[in-house]
């Protein structure tokens, strides 16, 4: 389990650099929600929610910037 826990956090520290800092707290707080209630937090979840925080506030004709596998 903590073997898990430092790899989820890992991938967080990596996503963060493309978030602006109130999208790392937005980030950080629904996994802390999801954390609370017990579902246990993976990467995946981790990948797709920064990728969908990303692309809500895109604005513009470019690709919209991803996390994760690039």
């Amino acid at each position: 389990m903590a073997k898990q826990y430092h790899e989820i956090n890992a991938r967080i520290d990596k996503a963060l650099p493309r978030l602006k800092p109130h999208q790392q707290v937005a980030l950080k707080e629904f996994l802390d929600q999801v954390d609370n209630v017990g579902f246990g937090i993976y990467i995946e979840l981790v990948r797709t929610t920064a990728n969908a925080i990303l692309a809500k506030a895109h604005t513009g004709n470019g690709s919209i910037p991803q996390v994760g596998y690039n």
